[in-house]
């Protein structure tokens, strides 16, 4: 097991090699660009699907010592703050003097049809 997951993280590592001394953004075009993120994407989201079994089985665990990691099961309680309520009791007016508003950046990552590929 330890060979795979040490050839997993010299790979991550080697990627971002290459990537930070070959000037990958100053090189790729912006549409090159938008498939390198897609494909780190795609690889994102297999890793994930990876993760999340091995995920449950630690949060059950508790606190487990490997010989590389340690990982602690936190748990916690969410809340949110139900604002349609709010506005309904309160006035609009009021939720809005109290709220702050922060500007969030997300890109949205798509892959294209056949059809669409150029």
């Amino acid at each position: 097991m330890e060979k795979m997951t040490d050839t997993i993280t010299i790979a991550a590592h080697n990627l971002l090699k290459a990537i930070r001394e070959t000037a990958v953004l100053d090189v790729l075009s912006s549409a090159e660009l938008a498939d390198l993120a897609g494909e780190l994407k795609t690889v994102q989201d297999i890793l994930s699907k990876v993760q999340a079994p091995i995920r449950e089985v630690l949060l059950e665990q508790g606190e487990v010592i490997g010989s590389h990691y340690r990982t602690t099961a936190v748990h916690s309680v969410r809340r949110s703050l139900d604002t349609k309520a709010v506005k309904s009791e309160l006035g609009e007016d009021w939720y809005n003097a109290r709220t702050v508003s922060t500007e969030v950046a997300s890109l949205r990552i798509v892959e294209l049809k056949a059809s669409e590929r150029i």
